[in-house]
Order: structure tokens, then sequence, then C-alpha cells
């Protein structure tokens, strides 16, 4: 995992602060895999005190409210969801090995104030063209 701080980032607060705590609770757990698995945690128990100050609690609205502009795009299949990002605040000049996922605490912030199933399918961070997350 590593940083490019050359790249002008959203949200700069908010991508170094969880840049860190990823990295420290990684190292508390033993292991990225386990640091995924806390932050997104964290992420849904923080959701889940967030989710009576949230009016519009669908996808493209709970995105709204978080991130305060709406999603690339929202896709309903038989399944779910698939929520869309193409500028994502937490992971935008992250580089990490192809096919890796990044935006954890996203997800459980969805997974919290959804009351639903999040995990994130694709990340921009790993190399895709947007972050990806399935709602169920």
């Amino acid at each position: 995992m590593s940083l490019r701080p050359e790249r002008r980032m959203a949200i700069p607060c908010l991508y170094y602060t969880h840049y860190v705590v990823f990295a420290l609770v990684s190292e508390l757990s033993g292991s990225l895999e386990g640091g995924a698995e806390a932050i997104f945690e964290i992420g849904k128990r923080v959701g889940e005190r967030l989710r009576p100050f949230i009016k519009d609690r669908s996808p493209r609205g709970v995105w709204k409210a978080l991130i305060l502009r709406s999603p690339s795009r929202v896709l309903k299949t038989r399944e779910g969801w698939i929520l869309e990002d193409t500028e994502c605040p937490l992971c935008e000049g992250m580089e990490l090995e192809e096919g890796a996922t990044y935006c954890h605490f996203l997800a459980g912030l969805l997974a919290g104030i959804l009351g639903r199933e999040v995990r994130e399918i694709e990340c921009k961070a790993g190399g895709a063209d947007a972050c990806r997350f399935f709602i169920r």
C-alpha cells in the first residue's frame, strides 16, 4: 500500500486520516485482511449511529449525504444494487495490487446506514476505473 502525494485529493483530511487509521488498525490486527475487516466493522457501527440523521436512505441518497454529491451511477439488479463512483474520496491517489479493494470504511458506512449487506467489488486503488459497491 502506498500514497501518491502528487495527486490532488478530493478531501485531503479524510484521505490521510483514513490511510493512517487503516495502517494502524492493520498493524494492530496483524494483517491487512484483519485491518480491512475491522475498518468495515467500525464504518458499519458509525453508519448505524448516523442512520437516524439520513433522510433519503436509498443507495444514491446515502452516498450523497456522506460524500456531498451523487455517485457516478447506481444500477438496480435482481440481487440488489451496484453503486459506482469514479471520484472516490478515500482511495484517490492510492496504488494497491491489481484487484485489491481499499474503501472498507465506506462499505461499512453504507451497510450501517442502509441496514443491508454491502461489499466493495472493485476499487480504483486496485486498478478499476471506479469504486463499485454491491448492496444486497
